[in-house]
């Protein structure tokens, strides 16, 4: 029997002389302990996860956006009721409705996607037909509402909001005159149209 020392795995040439118990075979230095069970997954088995997760996310993708979108709506709802009720005060003093500037109304931050429009009145309370602007801060600039045009005169109000939340060629649009009405749902439905 062949032996093999273990620091230096120098083949020794007497096989009859003992190494003590530094000493082992040459059978013993090639056997391999029997590891733990691979671990590990095939090739075919990423593949089928990541269909898997491909799948899902592509599901998931336009439902989380439309949330998105209708979460942004509320921002028009919010703005509207703060425009109603600049202008129901305004009417309070002045016994007519105007438009932003002439109300006191002015949007808090920069942070606005809608766009926003009222008309302007004389001191008779006659629409002098010049609107407003608040143009949005964040994406595009958007015509008025075609649904529900802004306007204002001496016993009425209407102030619009519009904007392109998912970039397509639906405008989402909104109004709220001096009844309160329009706020609660969109005139024309960017988000389900």
């Amino acid at each position: 029997m062949v032996l093999w020392h273990r620091s230096c795995f120098a083949n020794c040439a007497n096989e009859s002389r003992y190494h003590g118990n530094d000493g082992f075979s040459f059978k013993d230095a090639m056997r391999v302990k029997p590891s733990h069970a691979q671990q590990g997954y095939t090739l075919i088995e990423l593949m089928i996860a990541l269909a898997i997760l491909g799948l899902l996310a592509g599901l998931a993708i336009p439902t989380f956006m439309r949330y998105q979108a209708k979460a942004r709506q509320a921002e028009a709802a919010t703005n509207l009721g703060a425009i109603f009720a600049t202008e129901t005060a305004f009417f309070g003093e002045a016994a007519r409705y105007s438009n932003f500037t002439e109300a006191g109304f002015s949007l808090a931050a920069a942070t606005n996607r809608y766009t926003y429009r009222a008309e302007q009145t004389d001191s008779a309370g006659l629409g002098t037909g010049t609107v407003q602007m608040i143009g949005a801060a964040i994406g595009p600039v958007t015509v008025d509402n075609v649904s529900v045009p802004a306007r204002s005169h001496l016993q009425e109000f209407t102030a619009t909001a519009t904007a392109n939340l998912d970039e397509d060629t639906t405008i989402d649009q909104w109004h709220v005159d001096d009844m309160k009405r329009g706020i609660n749902a969109a005139d024309t439905d960017d988000i389900f149209s």
